[in-house]
């Protein structure tokens, strides 16, 4: 039997997959807490004319994903039409493959709503689902997008996609009697050349943005909007400032926990908190916002810890406690004994809480060269954030895993 049924639950309510509109979904977007300006906002955004754009950013974790599946629900309980699975961009992205992507959301968007297809339809459905691989190709439709065994030629023009878009666009929207909404998802973890190959493409695609009866969310890490949509102003000029979510209060997590318990609760027996809200709302500190990692701290402890001596909430002590030698482990076995070693000294060092590069020199006693590398690694590992620059320097955080893996309390923290 499941350790969950000895609690009068389901299920893990710590689970981090994303919310689906779907009511029927296992973990349904009413479970959504918090950022009701945000929603309201990006809302108006969506209705302010024939076509729009929209960026949501914010940090790894921070929830994005489940919040734009929100905007999703609440877009189509206002009539406009869109679709479960994002877009992505990805480092190998090119104009073709997006355009391909986008009218396979069109195509799948025709059959949710049980229409049937014409040639036009027919040879797109070929063309983005390789329905047909046949040498020699045929042409999509009257404008001539040749289709050679399973691939768009790369030498395919931007004018003649740009059309393939806008006829798809606009036969939906006339077959359907409303505006389609284009989620775009992947833009994080962009290193500098992947944000400039985006920012390309983004160019590239401009034209495509402005089709009537499109509305279009670019979701990406905090910074994408500089990073990306502000590299060329033909680009910049289109997009509004970006929507950024801002980590959940405290008060928000313990909502979150509350509705997760009822909502998995099983019908007939008596239902334990596996972590007390007001607990774990306490110890989201470590985590600064990072909401999918904070519920993973929550679902390791349990499956470590619940219920092994009685079924009882777990305390905050008893959740590090029995996490931090994993994440230890887990974090050595990343980065090595001597950057583990030296990210330990820097965090003792300032108390958990920010440092820069002079400072964290200071705490592990190499040069500022050594340092800068040495921080980098940290970085690009996860193991450490930025939280903001000024006067030139720029200063960083411990990641929430690495507080717990040193065995501190969410007491102990220095803002």
């Amino acid at each position: 039997m499941s350790i969950w049924s000895a609690y009068g639950l389901a299920a893990n309510p710590f689970f981090q997959e994303e919310l689906r509109s779907d009511p029927a979904a296992a973990y349904p977007i009413a479970l959504h807490v918090g950022r009701d300006a945000e929603m309201r906002l990006a809302l108006r955004q969506l209705g302010g004319g024939t076509s729009s754009r929209m960026i949501v950013e914010g940090a790894p974790g921070i929830g994005k994903t489940s919040f734009v599946n929100k905007l999703k629900a609440e877009a189509t309980q206002s009539g406009m039409l869109t679709h479960a699975d994002p877009v992505r961009i990805v480092a190998d992205s090119t104009v073709l493959s997006f355009v391909a992507d986008v009218l396979r959301v069109l195509l799948r968007i025709r059959t949710a709503h049980g229409l049937d297809g014409d040639a036009f339809w027919t040879r797109t459905a070929r063309l983005v689902e390789g329905e047909d691989t046949m040498a020699g190709g045929f042409t999509l439709g009257p404008i001539g997008v040749s289709y050679q065994g399973g691939r768009v030629p790369a030498e395919a023009p931007l004018g003649t996609l740009y059309e393939v878009i806008a006829e798809g666009v606009d036969r939906v929207t006339k077959d359907l009697g409303a505006h389609v909404l284009v989620h775009v998802n992947n833009l994080e973890n962009l290193g500098d050349d992947d944000a400039k190959r985006a920012a390309r493409l983004l160019r590239d695609l401009r034209d495509f943005m402005m089709v009537a009866g499109a509305h279009w969310i670019f979701v990406g890490a905090s910074g994408v909007d500089y990073a990306v949509f502000r590299e060329y102003d033909q680009v910049a000029g289109i997009f509004p400032h970006p929507i950024v979510l801002e980590p959940l209060s405290e008060t928000e997590v313990a909502e979150l926990l509350r509705r997760r318990y009822e909502h998995l609760a099983r019908e007939g027996t008596q239902l334990v908190p596996p972590v007390e809200p007001s607990v774990a709302a306490d110890l989201y500190g470590l985590y600064r916002g990072d909401l999918r990692n904070f519920l993973r701290l929550l679902s390791d402890a349990a499956a470590l810890a619940l219920g092994v001596e009685a079924i009882e909430p777990l305390s905050a002590e008893r959740i590090v406690a029995v996490a931090a030698p994993r994440y230890a482990r887990a974090i050595e076995r990343r980065v090595g004994a001597l950057d583990y070693q030296h990210l330990s000294r820097i965090v003792s060092g300032s108390r958990g809480g920010e440092f820069n590069v002079a400072s964290a020199g200071q705490h592990v006693g190499i040069g500022q060269s050594g340092t800068s590398r040495l921080i980098a690694r940290l970085r690009e590992a996860g193991l450490i954030v930025q939280v903001r620059t000024e006067a030139k320097k720029v200063f960083y955080r411990p990641a929430g895993q690495v507080l717990v893996a040193l065995g501190l309390a969410a007491g102990t923290i220095v803002p």
